[in-house]
């Protein structure tokens, strides 16, 4: 989604708390539905943590390799300049 940056995160963020209530509303149900709503709520939960983990890995990962291209653009391009000398002492 490059037409609007962040929103996978937030995204993930709304899917967490879903996850939490889920869990929450869980808690005031009987044995077997008890148990549906923990398995539901985890797997929303552990799937959006899942896929933020592996969203921060990719980027890191594109992010590592574009660093040797810009160094060696930089450096490429930049005008060789030398340091003041200091004038001949008498």
């Amino acid at each position: 989604m490059k037409e609007f940056p962040g929103i996978s995160e937030a995204l993930l963020l709304i899917c967490l708390g879903i996850g939490y209530i889920v869990i929450y509303l869980a808690k005031r149900e009987e044995r077997q539905l008890q148990l549906i709503g923990y398995i539901i709520g985890g797997v929303i939960i552990g799937l959006a943590l899942f896929y933020q983990a592996a969203n921060l890995w990719i980027q890191a990962k594109t992010c590592s390799q574009r660093i040797p291209y810009y160094k060696a653009t930089m450096h490429s391009s930049w005008p060789k300049q030398s340091l003041p000398q200091a004038p001949p002492s008498k």
